[in-house]
C-alpha cells in the first residue's frame, strides 16, 4: 500500500519549501515452512519456505541439497534447527525457524482401557502417536475384524458377541516399529 507524506519546511528567513513523499510499503512474504518435523535415520524430508516466497536462503549448510532453494531436501542424522530467510518479488524478507528431529523409534500410546460393551454397540478406539516419521508412518491393526478401518489411528470397533484382543503396529520404513 502507498503512504503519502506532505513535508513543508520554513527557514529562519521565512522561506518555505514543500514536497510530497510517496512510500510504497509492500507486505512481507507469506512464510509457512512448518515448525517441527520428525524423520527416521537415513530419511530425506522435503521442506518448503511457503507459497509466497520467491527466493530463500537456508542455514546451516549441513545435510541440505540446496541452501538457495525455496523447497530443499534435508537428511540430518541428528536433530537440526534450520533458519530460512525468504523474500518476495519486491525484496521484502522475513526469517523463520524449522526444527527437524531425528528419531530412532516410533512411539505411541493408547487412550483407552479394557472396555465392556453391549453386543451390537460401537466404541471408538484412539491411538496417540507421540513420535513418528513425517514421511511414511503407517498404522496396522491386527486382526482387522470388526473395525471400520485397519489403518486408522481412530478406528471404530463394532461389537459382536465375544472377547477381542487387538495388536496395533505403527511403523516408518527407517525407524524401529512400535507394537
Amino acid at each position: 500500500s502507498d503512504l503519502t507524506y506532505y513535508v513543508t519546511s520554513t527557514t529562519n528567513l521565512g522561506w518555505t519549501a514543500s514536497d510530497t513523499i510517496v512510500m510504497n510499503v509492500d507486505a512481507l512474504p507469506i512464510m509457512v515452512p512448518g515448525i517441527a518435523f520428525r524423520i527416521c535415520p537415513t530419511e530425506t524430508l522435503q521442506l518448503s519456505a511457503g507459497p509466497g516466497v520467491q527466493a530463500a536462503v537456508w542455514s546451516p549448510n549441513q545435510f541440505i541439497d540446496d541452501t538457495n532453494s525455496v523447497a530443499p531436501r534435508v537428511w540430518p542424522p541428528d536433530t537440526t534447527i534450520y533458519r530460512v530467510t525468504g523474500s518476495n518479488q519486491t525484496g521484502c524478507s522475513i526469517s523463520r525457524i524449522v526444527k527437524v528431529y531425528t528419531i530412532d523409534v516410533v512411539k505411541a500410546s493408547s487412550a483407552f482401557d479394557d472396555t465392556l460393551l453391549c453386543e451390537g454397540g460401537d466404541v471408538q478406539l484412539h491411538l496417540q502417536i507421540d513420535e513418528a516419521s513425517f514421511n511414511d508412518t503407517s498404522i496396522i491393526w491386527n486382526p482387522a475384524t470388526h473395525l471400520n478401518s485397519s489403518t486408522s489411528a481412530d478406528p471404530i470397533f463394532s461389537a459382536p458377541h465375544g472377547d477381542y484382543d487387538y495388536t496395533v503396529i505403527i511403523s516408518s520404513q527407517h525407524c524401529i516399529p512400535y507394537t
